[in-house]
């Protein structure tokens, strides 16, 4: 026999504690007694959760099989915590079997197939947590198949926060050895549920994951030295610089204050391990893949690094943190 806890507790008490649970907890109340925890749901309440989920200090990744390295991704993801293994999240059935992922904000995964002959053209976006997703599918692009050209497509996924609405971006590039002969760019709104299409776009496109999106034309010469572009490292836009001298320290430079030249600073990471990858985590951490395929942790402000035991490299990461981000009650794909 079901209670109406409402009975009980006035929604405003159950507003409180709630707002202060575990996301998996609160996500389970949304199943078990839809009724009775309708607020829930509710945009205030979520926006409250979420806030204070965004407080915990905790590094938190998804890790997922990787198709291409013989890994299937019917077996579960991997949710971890300080890089320590949480608990496992099965893998929707329904999503393409090359899809990749391409980032996450407030808890929901963006993912894209990876096939050479789709072009990004399926997305995904999933919430581990709640077990739902939406299916998107861009606009038709005018791509060419002609034997003498290829194609290179980048997809972008961002959180708008003015105007509380998540955003793919998707850059389609088909070219010539000698010259791009097309850019197509287009927008998508999941608060509008549909595509724009942006004109006069010829530069590359570069990704910097940040409330700041970039596009940008350019090299870095640098013969010396082999540069990664990451994602960013205290909220400002960062670099990690490996010499090529296997004697020399490896660096990170960050730029203090944006699109200022004379600000970037230099930290030193003195560690004997010469990084494959390096991806930015909280707690002023990075990890990074060494030259024998381990994975390790590496504090950069305290100089301790540790090794990753029980988690494997052969998968792909994605920033991740536990919320209650609806995309709806039900699955969907939107055309």
């Amino acid at each position: 026999m079901a209670y109406n806890t409402n009975r009980y507790f006035p929604e405003c008490v159950l507003y409180e504690v709630f707002s202060w649970l575990p996301p998996k907890f609160v996500g389970r109340f949304t199943i078990v007694n839809k009724s009775s925890y309708e607020f829930i749901k509710s945009p205030a309440f979520i926006s409250t959760h979420l806030s204070r989920c965004v407080d915990d200090r905790r590094d938190y990744a998804l890790l997922m099989p990787d198709p291409w390295l013989g890994r299937y991704w019917y077996e579960p993801c991997k949710v971890l915590c300080n890089w320590n293994v949480e608990y496992q999240v099965e893998w929707p059935a329904k999503f393409d079997f090359f899809s990749r992922p391409i980032g996450s904000f407030n808890g929901i995964v963006c993912f894209t197939n990876n096939h050479v002959r789709c072009c990004g053209r399926v997305l995904y976006l999933w919430n581990p947590i709640l077990e739902k997703f939406k299916c998107i599918k861009s606009t038709s692009f005018n791509i060419l198949y002609d034997s003498g050209y290829r194609f290179q497509y980048n997809v972008g996924f961002w959180y708008d926060n003015i105007n509380d609405d998540y955003k793919l971006l998707r850059i389609l590039q088909v070219f010539s050895i000698l010259d791009v002969k097309q850019c197509q760019v287009e927008i998508f709104s999941l608060k509008a549920r549909s595509w724009k299409r942006l004109s006069d776009v010829e530069v590359p496109p570069l990704f910097v994951k940040s409330d700041i999106p970039l596009v940008a034309d350019g090299r870095i010469n640098c013969p010396l030295q082999d540069f990664q572009i990451s994602l960013c490292y205290r909220g400002v836009l960062a670099l990690v610089v490996v010499p090529r001298d296997v004697l020399t320290d490896w660096s990170v430079w960050v730029m203090t204050q944006f699109g200022v030249a004379e600000t970037w600073q230099e930290i030193i990471v003195r560690t004997r391990e010469r990084p494959l990858y390096v991806k930015f985590a909280k707690k002023e951490n990075i990890i990074f893949e060494c030259n024998d395929s381990r994975l390790a942790v590496c504090n950069i402000e305290k100089r301790q690094t540790r090794y990753l035991e029980d988690v494997s490299r052969d998968g792909l990461w994605v920033d991740y943190h536990e919320t209650i981000s609806f995309l709806g009650d039900e699955d969907e794909v939107l055309e």
